[in-house]
């Protein structure tokens, strides 16, 4: 929080970026329970045993990928293995 405070020290857009920041993570929350609902009833659907434990995983695993990996497609294959090391670790489809 203290460099997000220096960063916007004397912005004259400091509470229009701030306000911003809530909305968004408004929307990403929206998008994330969304994402997880699709995730379960699909984990279910594979017979993957604790499908919401699962999913809970699988989401922060993911957002951890993305706050280390800034290419798009570089994380769009992070994800699909760890998907996949996942799912080949339940015995399902094996």
């Amino acid at each position: 929080c203290g460099v997000v405070a220096d960063l916007l020290a004397g912005s004259p857009h400091a509470q229009e970026l701030l306000g911003e920041h809530a909305r968004l993570a408004q929307r990403f929350a929206l998008l994330d329970k969304a994402l997880t609902e699709q995730i379960v009833a699909e984990l279910e659907q594979a017979g993957i045993a604790e499908p919401a434990q699962t999913a809970q995983v699988l989401m922060a695993a993911c957002h951890g990928i993305v706050a280390k990996v800034s290419d798009g497609e570089a994380v769009r294959a992070s994800v699909k293995l760890l998907c996949a090391r996942m799912v080949a670790g339940t015995g399902v489809g094996s």
